[in-house]
């Protein structure tokens, strides 16, 4: 079964927005893009509006999918799709 994610991707002043993984976790230590996986049901922007409040505590505008790729991990078949998203806010004011 094919599982998809979602990546964010956020421009503001010049600055990408992107997040540094738990250094215990599996591909601990990496930067990212902002995301996850899209649970049953959920429609992608749903998943990245829940996956932003889960992780960073704020709320985004989910623009258009800017690109779409194929790729396994774990043996299992994933479809990443890449939305540009707009803090309707200041964003973050600091890292966690």
């Amino acid at each position: 079964m094919n599982k998809t994610s979602i990546a964010c991707i956020a421009f503001k002043d010049k600055k990408v927005f992107i997040a540094h993984r738990n250094p215990t976790g599996q591909m601990g230590g990496r930067w990212e893009f902002p995301g996850g996986k899209v649970e049953q049901g959920e429609t992608d922007e749903q998943s990245i509006v829940r996956e932003l409040s889960e992780e960073f505590g704020v709320t985004v505008k989910v623009g258009k999918q800017i690109a779409c790729a194929a790729f396994k991990h774990n043996g299992d078949d994933f479809s990443l799709h890449a939305y540009l998203v707009e803090f309707p806010h200041d964003g973050i004011q600091k890292p966690f």
